[in-house]
């Protein structure tokens, strides 16, 4: 690639392990990267994995620069590292032409909830769908459509049938981004479990619906 195209710039996104193979490369050619960083657990890795946090400040302070997506994402990093270039702040962006704002009445008698994100456990389905059955025990009936696909698949579809919420929690598995809207319209809240994130696109999505 590199005899083809002369590059004078490399942009990486995420440290693991784009960043790594960028920083390596990068090296070898003194060619100047720089690197966006979107993961939220980021600092757990810096705390508890040694070699993580010896990667993180390698990659990070040989870039030209640093673009983060969020506030608490800078703010957690400068608390962790040092020495590190020069920070940019650049959030992730949404095309909100592609959502339709509707007006519509909720059904109070049958609420739609939508939740949108990978089947993981950091992602929080399992919280949300004890809170419908929480939510059933107390005669509140209402649907859930949870909108992606993962490894944690398979455990949410136990929890479901372990506290029988086959009518009221359905799992859409994978959906193209341009059908999200078509969900999303169709639902009267959008539910976020996470239990953490570094910028929660899918939030912006659902608030630009609405």
């Amino acid at each position: 690639i590199y005899s083809q195209w002369k590059f004078v710039l490399i942009h990486a996104h995420f440290t693991i392990y784009s960043g790594q193979a960028t920083n390596h490369y990068c090296k070898k050619r003194d060619i100047p990267y720089i690197i966006t960083e979107h993961y939220g657990k980021l600092c757990d890795d810096i705390i508890y994995k040694s070699i993580y946090r010896e990667i993180y400040h390698k990659v990070f302070t040989e870039a030209k620069r640093l673009i983060l997506v969020s506030k608490r994402l800078e703010n957690d990093i400068r608390n962790k590292l040092r020495d590190l270039p020069k920070i940019e702040l650049i959030s992730n962006g949404v095309d909100i032409n592609k959502f339709t704002f509707v007006e519509k009445k909720i059904d109070k008698n049958y609420p739609k909830l939508i939740s949108i994100g990978n089947l993981v456990v950091t992602k929080g389905f399992q919280y949300l769908i004890s809170a419908i059955k929480i939510l059933k025990d107390r005669k509140i009936n209402c649907s859930l459509t949870i909108i992606g696909e993962g490894k944690y698949r398979k455990n949410l579809e136990m929890l479901i049938a372990k506290f029988s919420l086959q009518k009221n929690v359905f799992l859409a598995g994978y959906v193209p981004n341009e059908k999200i809207n078509f969900y999303l319209e169709k639902s009267d809240f959008y539910v976020h479990p996470s239990l953490f994130e570094s910028f929660g696109v899918v939030v912006i999505e659902a608030m630009s619906d609405r």
